[in-house]
């Protein structure tokens, strides 16, 4: 999910007290509320990455005017306790021209990042009473005092600074509302916003700048642009990581009477505060937009802070940041030949580092030499380490809190539109061929595919019978001449159990003599069992297991291969290799210990995110490069509508042609894998991982894939970056998938079950 991130949920962090109404402003023609961001992109949206309009990522940026504001006013703050998103954002009240969110619970906890250590951090609340006679509010679990409320009165209530020091990194504001009677359903208190920033002059009068506030429309010598506006000092911040061709293109103005300086400056936690740009400007009967481009190239692959600053200006007016769009130096994208024949091989659960070009070529050489002429991803990363959901987003390019498969035995939601439905409704020919229960009919793979056929572990046939029957079929539409495109999808066993060796070959792999648990044709069920096991008593598999695993794995795949050899050769043989576009990947990873392996809803570890990806495109286009830019199901869902001339759906991902190109992502991926309420985002170096609710860890993908040291707050920019991302992508998620009705859980046949049993899905 994905993650990572666009559409980015209504949580506008802005800063500033007192009443909107006090200061004097420029006349407004019209507000547009900040729509659905597309800013650093989860992978399912990375195609309109093309184009940023920072006026759209408002959700997703820092706002400081005299601190940060929390606006509440019909948003969804990401900033709660790290809770998961809603699929909409609380109902609005409105009071006198505010907007207000209402509470039911007795406490708020709010997450805050300083980016410099500081003694004097104050907290301002306004908020209309409904119930609560009191508010303490407290950082830190230190309190900062109480404030009296009037029931039925709409006030701001002010905090002094915090006892001590603020340490760089992230706080914890709690704010608890007291005097409701006990047990009491009713709404406490309308909540409007929250500014948390240094102390207030005495007797000051600001207006917060809340979302309505800082977006409008501005017309300056009869040039009308929609703007950014912001009351001096005041700064927009929004969290990017620029591709090397992105510019900034802006019109700088001042809207009112006087002057006023705007300044445009990356930030980030490694280096320090770059300014691209310091301009006057001049409002008035005179004032004008001052087109400004800037190039963002300095600070490609880095994770920033895109600062708009309005460093100071007249009282009454605004600087205005007008239709702020970062774009490509150079529109053109690179775009694959155009397929035929699509065919999609998914291996399950394969340990990539023994497969080539990762692994020794010598075992199964028709995989080393198709990477030779085909683009290798070597960042490709699964959306979930529930097999069945990494299988459904490939198919689909939905997320798994969208298709629905987020635990073991959820069925892929009905009204999710898969290829194979996309591609009939081209008049184009699909077929799917699956070893691997888990995608059987009763988990509603069926859908949509004009040919769908099942090769259960139970039957005695050969694991590479889903390849044979993919020929056989592929062959049989080839020969029958027609231009329709073709589609065929084909899961193997790869490297999961039971494995298709004889006790003869088993006995001759590593380790000699081996007396240890795994039987090629029971190792699923073995391994189900200790699983079942290990959840009332810690148990593992001992080295000489691993051992012969990993050799198992190899044999299996080796067989594979061999399949995977003979379909390319009829392809070749019938004239259709040119036009084809051949996909070898897998659902989820092996792992690597100490938890027993192939399990079904593992944890998100990389060893089980990171896939292989080989995508041989038609002609041989681009063959023999590697690609290290980040990539995940999404995109290969993209990519082959791509290939076969069809338009992506809502929520595609990027074009992986385009990325083996070597153009990145305008404003940046965010990778978002989820399994429930657990999450993985990786951005730029940088994994987040966590569960909803709970305070999540940051640490560097490169250096500690196990997330062992925790940089959460160490790296203010980064952890605030893949929050608001993960959050956007939940409550993004949660949007489409309430309009698709509630998950399903399958309901296996006794064949099915059968299948699951012996694949060691024991339930």
């Amino acid at each position: 999910m994905r993650l990572p991130v666009t559409a980015l949920a209504t949580a506008l962090l802005v800063v500033a007290s007192g009443c909107r109404k006090e200061e004097p402003a420029p006349p407004r023609p019209s507000v547009h509320p900040a729509a659905q961001p597309a800013q650093l992109q989860p992978k399912d949206r990375a195609h309109e990455a093309e184009r940023i309009d920072l006026l759209t990522e408002l959700s997703r940026c820092e706002i400081e005017h005299h601190g940060r504001l929390l606006d509440f006013g019909g948003t969804q703050p990401p900033a709660r306790g790290f809770s998961a998103a809603q699929a909409e954002p609380p109902p609005s009240i409105d009071r006198g021209g505010d907007t207000f969110e209402r509470l039911y619970s007795r406490e708020t906890l709010l997450d805050f990042w300083l980016d410099e250590p500081t003694s004097e951090v104050s907290v301002t609340v306004r908020l209309h009473s409904m119930l609560a006679k009191v508010l303490y509010a407290a950082i830190d679990d230190k309190r900062l005092g109480a404030q009296k409320l009037t029931i039925g009165e709409t006030r701001s209530a002010s905090f002094p600074s915090a006892p001590g020091t603020l340490a760089r990194g992230r706080h914890r504001l709690s704010l608890r509302f007291a005097g409701s009677p006990r047990g009491s359903k009713e709404p406490i208190v309308d909540l409007d916003w929250v500014r948390i920033g240094p102390p207030l002059e005495s007797g000051a009068n600001y207006a917060a700048p809340t979302l309505h506030d800082v977006v409008s429309d501005v017309v300056l010598d009869n040039v009308p642009k929609r703007s950014i506006v912001l009351r001096a000092p005041s700064v927009v911040r929004c969290f990017i990581r620029p591709a090397a061709d992105a510019r900034l293109r802006v019109g700088l103005g001042f809207w009112g009477a006087g002057r006023g300086t705007a300044e445009i400056a990356l930030v980030s936690d490694e280096k320090a505060p770059r300014v691209l740009s310091t301009r006057k400007i001049s409002g008035g009967d005179g004032g004008t937009f001052t087109p400004v481009s800037l190039d963002l190239s300095p600070a490609a692959g880095e994770l920033v802070g895109l600062e708009l600053r309005a460093l100071e200006g007249s009282k009454g007016g605004r600087v205005v940041f007008g239709d702020p769009i970062i774009s490509r130096a150079t529109p053109e994208m690179p775009r694959a030949p155009a397929a035929r024949t699509v065919v999609v091989v998914v291996l399950a659960s394969v340990d990539r580092g023994r497969l080539p070009p990762w692994g020794p070529a010598g075992g199964m050489p028709a995989l080393a030499d198709l990477a030779k002429h085909a683009v290798v991803f070597s960042a490709h990363r699964a959306p979930s380490s529930v097999p069945a959901a990494s299988f459904a987003s490939l198919i689909s390019g939905a997320s798994p809190a969208v298709h629905g498969i987020q635990r073991p035995f959820d069925k892929l939601r009905p009204k999710v539109a898969t290829l194979a439905e996309t591609l009939k409704e081209a008049g184009g020919r699909t077929a799917i061929f699956t070893g691997v229960p888990t995608s059987f009919s009763a988990f509603g793979f069926a859908a949509g595919f004009d040919a769908f056929e099942t090769f259960s572990p139970v039957v005695d046939l050969p694991a590479t019978e889903p390849l044979s029957r993919a020929q056989s079929f592929l062959e049989q539409e080839l020969t029958g001449g027609g231009s329709s495109p073709h589609l065929v999808v084909v899961e193997m066993r790869g490297g999961h159990p039971p494995w298709d060796l004889t006790r003869e070959e088993a006995a001759a792999l590593k380790p000699p003599e081996y007396s240890g648990i795994l039987d090629p044709r029971r190792g699923g069920i073995i391994l189900g069992a200790l699983r079942e096991k290990a959840k009332k008593a810690a148990r593992k598999i001992g080295d000489d297991d691993w051992i012969r695993l990993r050799a198992l794995h190899d044999a299996a795949l080796t067989k594979q291969d061999v399949a995977l050899g003979k379909l390319i050769a009829m392809l070749k043989a019938k004239g259709a290799w040119n036009d084809t576009m051949l996909v070898v990947t897998s659902d989820v990873g092996l792992g690597s210990g100490p938890e027993i392996p192939f399990d079904p809803a593992s944890p998100l570890t990389e060893d089980r995110l990171l896939l292989p990806l080989i995508v041989r495109f038609p002609r041989d286009a681009l063959g023999g490069k590697e690609v290290t830019l980040p990539s995940t199901a999404g995109d290969v869902s993209a990519t082959i509508l791509q290939a076969l001339g069809l338009e992506p759906s809502s929520h595609a991902g990027a074009d992986l042609f385009a990325r083996g190109s070597g153009v990145a992502s305008l404003g940046g991926d965010i990778d978002v894998a989820a399994t429930g309420a657990d999450y993985s985002a990786r951005l730029a170096g940088w994994l987040l991982r966590g569960t909803a609710g709970k305070t999540p860890r940051l640490c560097a993908s490169d250096i500690d894939p196990s997330c062992i040291n925790d940089a959460l707050d160490q790296r203010p920019s980064a952890a605030r970056a893949l929050w608001l991302a993960v959050f956007d992508a939940a409550a993004r998620d949660a949007r489409a998938a309430s309009r698709l009705g509630p998950r399903q859980r399958a309901e296996p046949d006794p064949e099915t079950l059968a299948a699951l049993t012996v694949w060691g899905d024991i339930r």
